[in-house]
């Protein structure tokens, strides 16, 4: 039987934690933290004064 591979590590898929696509645990732990920190700066950007146009695209 085939194992399957994580599409952005290439690694041993562990778990599928999106339908319909292979990434496994750790792509997804990466991917969940750069989100957050990406969401955090955004939310501090905005409370500086940040256009708002700069939000919406």
């Amino acid at each position: 039987m085939e194992r399957k591979a994580c599409i952005i590590c290439h690694g041993e898929l562990d778990s599928t934690h999106y339908e319909g696509y292979a990434i496994c645990t750790e792509c997804f732990d990466l991917m969940e933290y750069l989100m957050s920190e990406y969401l955090l700066m955004t939310i501090t950007r905005r409370e500086a004064g940040a256009s708002v146009e700069m939000y919406s695209k």
